[in-house]
Order: structure tokens, then sequence, then C-alpha cells
């Protein structure tokens, strides 16, 4: 793992986080983040909270929204289990 993976420095994470949080306007949020690829998480407040290695909130709701918009898309519409009228009364 060690030759495909390195893991962020997480003192300059949280020091371009706390540079994220003094930015005052949002071109300079976004600019800061299009460079830094990091913005403040009030979970960094936490001493113990280490978000290199606790990084699991956001990928596992894309990975959840992702695979259940492709069942939907692919197994159910596409593979006609399910039609358009269908997603309309489950909607209601």
């Amino acid at each position: 793992m060690a030759e495909w993976f390195k893991a962020s420095d997480l003192e300059k994470f949280c020091e371009d986080a706390v540079k994220w949080c003094n930015c005052k306007l949002k071109n300079e949020r976004n600019y800061h983040v299009s460079n830094n690829l990091v913005k403040w998480i009030e979970l960094l407040k936490l001493h113990y909270f280490n978000p290199i290695r606790h990084c699991v909130i956001v990928p596992m709701h894309n990975l959840f929204f992702g695979i259940t918009s492709w069942i939907v898309k692919h197994l159910w519409i596409d593979g006609r289990k399910i039609s358009k009228n269908d997603l309309k009364i489950m909607e209601k």
C-alpha cells in the first residue's frame, strides 16, 4: 500500500484549513480550495480528530448515492423492471 498511497501531512492540512477559514471573500476561498484541496471543517476543533485517517462520511455518501443511482438507472429502468410511470408513483 505504501507504494501507491501516500498520506497527506496532517499539520499542513490543518494549516491550510485555518488559512481557508481566514479567507474573507467567497472567491478567495474558492481559489484556496482549488490550490490546496482543503477547507475548514468544525471537526478540526476536536484534538483527537484526524481528517486524513477519519475520512469516511463524504466518500461513503458519494459511494451510496452513486451505487443507488446506478442500480435504479441500469438495473431497474434499463432492465425494464420499473417504468417511468412507476417512478412518478414513487415520487408521490
